[in-house]
């Protein structure tokens, strides 16, 4: 069966989108079908890391969903953009399409959960996936609940002050409340100075949650821009190791 992992922070800002993208490109190489679904159609951003243009964008999930295109028009393989070797297939499907403002005014005023929750049922059906990650939105809202209720794995990603904390515990009673299956942290953008142990020990009781990674702060991801898989781009940094751990993790 499919398994769909959700990715979401209470606060923008704290590399989600990131560690969505990377997480998704390490299962697709380690042999497994993945689809990327940009749930934030506030502010999409997952094609840019892949190198697509807007322009090459021709039909997202609500195009779909309001009957102007077939579902396998939004649908990307950006497998051969990895330029690695890749076991299995990565396809993205964004929210980004044509940007028309009167559309995106439009979309933005109606509830956006059935586009949601057809798309990621649809992805799994057509495309025969081991796995669904959707990257989304921040902060709670009817867009977050939705892919949070269906998941069977969701990462809460935080940082260390104190208003992603407050915010963290938040989404994790809200999960609970959810009956979220499985709900894990990744603490990131800590600095090597501090103790990545007593961190993920800390996180664990504040949260009661089990903390699936503690991530270091990576000057070289600055570097890439915002386009480009860091996981890809040095395999063998702290950052990348701690990322494949994550994806192991993200089999069971």
């Amino acid at each position: 069966m499919s398994k769909i992992i959700s990715i979401h922070s209470f606060h923008r800002g704290t590399g989600k989108t990131t560690i969505a993208a990377n997480l998704a490109v390490l299962l697709a190489v380690g042999g497994y079908r993945v689809c990327l679904l940009d749930a934030d159609v506030h502010l999409p951003g997952l094609h840019i890391l892949f190198g697509l243009k807007d322009e090459e964008i021709r039909y997202s999930l609500q195009d779909y969903v309001e009957g102007r295109c077939r579902f396998e028009q939004t649908v990307y393989d950006v497998t051969p953009r990895l330029n690695v070797d890749v076991a299995g297939r990565l396809f993205l499907v964004s929210d980004l399409a044509t940007v028309d403002m009167e559309d995106l005014l439009r979309l933005l005023r109606q509830s956006y959960t059935d586009a949601l929750m057809d798309g990621c049922n649809t992805a799994i059906e057509h495309l025969n996936l081991d796995f669904l990650l959707v990257d989304v939105r921040a902060g709670i809202t009817e867009e977050t609940i939705a892919p949070i209720a269906i998941s069977d794995l969701l990462y809460l990603i935080l940082r260390l002050d104190e208003q992603d904390y407050h915010g963290t515990g938040l989404m994790v009673e809200l999960a609970q409340r959810l009956h979220a299956p499985q709900v894990r942290l990744i603490v990131n953008e800590v600095v090597s100075s501090m103790d990545f142990a007593a961190i993920k020990a800390d996180a664990e009781q504040t949260f009661q949650c089990s903390v699936a990674a503690v991530l270091p702060h990576a000057e070289k991801l600055m570097g890439l821009a915002g386009v480009g898989i860091f996981a890809l781009k040095y395999p063998k940094h702290p950052l990348s190791l701690k990322l494949q751990q994550v994806a192991k993790l993200s089999l069971s």
